[in-house]
């Protein structure tokens, strides 16, 4: 009987060990794969390319400007290709944790130079070489003033993505998930009763992905963050977490699913069994009765003589 309860314990608490490790193994997973993707990041970053460019262009009119080159020049130099390659720029150094720096970035200096000149040439506007030199590393340098106070070094999500710390937990969790399924088998070896412990574990595990996704969202977890320190990024930093959270709901689903199925299935093989099982022993009940009663009926004793009769006594000599 100890046995049994022992038996029972150890794979109770091992199924829950497994169900967490299954929920770590998938969070983490999907987290390294998508917080390491500069694409990723620079989808949802140019989901605001709008409210930084405004931001640059107010900072931009607010300068004093001297020279020949107009104000117009350098904002009609903010177009998609130049706005594209901050996004993009900025989506690298988020993913890599390095410093936004624009303040000697060649390619954008080149790049804001060619679009202020063609600004000037078909506007028919007369500027010196110099004249456009100095207002485009003005308008560099404005950008970088906007941009490289975005703490893109420090965002612990994507620090964790990046660090060995986090494939080392996924790879523990895998490795973790396995071992605990094989000793439930062991354990339950030829029984179909693992199964019960297996469903419970998918179950759980996809119960506890779809009410922390849900959770998450409904207190709005990851969009009360300060990331960066500039609203944009902030956002687009929220959107990415809550993303690689949301993705945790289908994956969830699809556990709990799973995991009634088997627990499902396997009540059905369990019923079917032990059905046969009860069928058995009311074969075996009335097979014994109808024993019985034969045995009775051939092993009954005589009947005792009615009194007045003659009774006879059979001598076998």
């Amino acid at each position: 009987m100890n046995s049994y309860f022992v038996k029972r314990a150890s794979c109770f608490v091992l199924s829950l060990l497994l169900a967490a490790s299954v929920v770590v193994s998938f969070f983490g997973t999907v987290s390294v794969i998508r917080l390491r993707s500069e694409t990723f990041v620079t989808d949802k970053l140019s989901a605001y390319t709008a409210e930084i460019k405004a931001d640059i262009e107010k900072e931009i009119t607010s300068q004093p400007m001297s020279g020949t080159v107009p104000s117009d020049a350098l904002l009609a130099a903010l177009d998609d290709g130049v706005m594209q390659y901050l996004i993009n720029m900025s989506a690298h150094n988020i993913v890599m944790q390095s410093t936004n720096d624009f303040s000697i970035d060649e390619t954008l200096y080149n790049r804001l130079f060619k679009n202020v000149s063609a600004y000037l040439d078909s506007n028919g506007i007369s500027a010196d070489a110099k004249d456009i030199s100095n207002a485009v590393s003005l308008q560099t340098d404005v950008i970088n003033y906007v941009l490289s106070s975005v703490g893109t070094t420090d965002i612990l999500l994507f620090s964790l993505a990046r660090s060995n710390t986090s494939i080392a937990v996924t790879a523990t969790a895998i490795a973790l998930a396995v071992i605990c399924a094989v000793l439930i088998h062991v354990i339950y070896a030829g029984r179909h009763k693992k199964n019960s412990y297996y469903g419970m574990a998918l179950a759980t595990a996809g119960y506890v992905d779809i009410f922390a996704t849900a959770f998450a969202g409904r207190i709005g977890l990851f969009s009360s963050v300060s990331y960066c320190g500039y609203a944009p990024f902030d956002q687009a930093v929220s959107d990415c977490t809550a993303s690689v959270s949301k993705m945790q709901l289908p994956v969830g689903i699809v556990l709990l699913a799973a995991g009634v199925v088997v627990l499902l299935l396997n009540y059905r093989y369990l019923k079917k069994k032990n059905d046969r099982v009860k069928e058995q022993r009311t074969t075996n009940d009335k097979m014994r009765d109808d024993y019985m009663k034969h045995y009775e009926q051939v092993n009954a004793p005589a009947p005792a003589p009615v009194a007045g009769e003659r009774e006879e006594t059979k001598l076998d000599f």
